[in-house]
């Protein structure tokens, strides 16, 4: 996720290479990452996303590789810039900074982040205004965040909104809409596709079961009578 003001410009690289020219280069192995890996962001079987702050020397190299596509350089110098940039990317993914272990003072403000976020789980926080709130740096917030519970801030938000919109679908009479808006998420389409990529069914389809098995429940007590 990235905040952009209105009205900004700025400009995107998308380098792309196959599996084979890793291994041939003898990178592939870089990418045998997990979980806890300190810039691991999402993943699921077949993708693995790892998100970092962007070094001096790849802001220098992402630059010059802007300004070569603008002149209309060679195809040759081209690629040599971004065999740079993807060996100084490799280099931080196979080799990242250590996480700082945060100070007692930094968890307990991390652990007021978190019970921000669970008390009212319908507002959008931006990392800054909650870095704000709790007295940290957004540098400090993300990195003792990600520490104290193994997640970034917006996942572990994301994953806080859809277990307890299951909870409410199994155990509430509100329809999928309602519980959507009172987790956070103003587009019902939006909440049905994560909630569909998160638990592999549709939210319409725990509501219907649950209202299946009280039917079924209602059934079963009026033939005991």
């Amino acid at each position: 996720r990235y905040d952009v003001p209105a009205g900004a410009r700025f400009h995107g690289i998308d380098i792309r290479i196959g599996l084979d020219f890793l291994e041939r280069l003898g990178w592939l192995g870089a990418f045998a990452v997990t979980r806890g890996h300190p810039h691991h962001v999402a993943s699921c079987g077949a993708c693995w996303i790892g998100a970092l702050s962007l070094p001096e020397r790849i802001a220098g190299q992402a630059k010059s590789l802007l300004d070569s596509s603008l002149l209309n350089e060679n195809d040759l110098a081209m690629e040599a810039r971004c065999l740079d940039i993807i060996d100084a990317a490799i280099a931080c993914v196979s080799s990242p900074a250590p996480l700082p272990a945060p100070t007692n003072r930094d968890r307990r403000r991390i652990e007021a982040a978190r019970d921000i976020l669970l008390d009212d789980l319908s507002r959008t926080w931006t990392i800054a205004e909650l870095a704000r709130r709790c007295g940290l740096s957004e540098k400090r917030l993300k990195a003792g965040f990600q520490k104290e519970f193994g997640k970034p801030v917006y996942r572990y938000l994301q994953l806080a909104r859809l277990t307890e919109a299951k909870r409410m679908l199994a155990e509430t009479d509100r329809n999928v809409t309602e519980i959507s808006l009172e987790v956070g998420y103003t587009s019902t389409s939006h909440f049905a596709r994560v909630f569909l990529r998160e638990f592999g069914v549709l939210p319409s389809a725990i509501k219907s079961e649950t209202r299946n098995s009280s039917k079924t429940r209602r059934h079963l007590i009026q033939t005991a009578w």
